[in-house]
């Protein structure tokens, strides 16, 4: 991995990056290849000025609902309560005290059909 001013190879670390951005095709040899309009480096370095700017995220824990069909054992429960049974054992795990949780991200919520952001 090349460093490029001092970015320790952030353009590595967002590989993904450029795809959102109109791509030129161009063939290199026998390949052909697809350079964004936007070099890597400059998105790395934008997205680099952004992150440093805000407060780091800590990831504490993490947990599952448990899987369930249609009309079984987990019907009684709504996707809140289970996502809230979720959330308590997290925190748990983490031995963290609940008020110290700022922010809590679910993922897969839009098939229970509660928008969103549940949380």
């Amino acid at each position: 991995m090349q460093k490029i001013f001092g970015l320790q190879g952030a353009i590595h670390r967002y590989p993904l990056i450029c795809l959102p951005y109109p791509l030129r095709p161009y063939r290199r040899g026998l390949i052909i290849s697809a350079i964004p309009t936007r070099t890597r480096l400059e998105i790395a370095m934008s997205i680099e000025r952004t992150i440093s700017h805000h407060d780091p995220v800590v990831i504490v824990s993490a947990a599952r609902t448990p899987m369930g069909g249609f009309q079984g054992d987990l019907q009684s429960l709504g996707a809140t309560r289970l996502g809230a049974i979720a959330i308590r054992a997290a925190v748990e795990r983490a031995g963290i005290e609940p008020a110290d949780v700022e922010q809590v991200l679910f993922g897969c919520v839009l098939p229970a059909g509660l928008g969103q952001a549940p949380a």
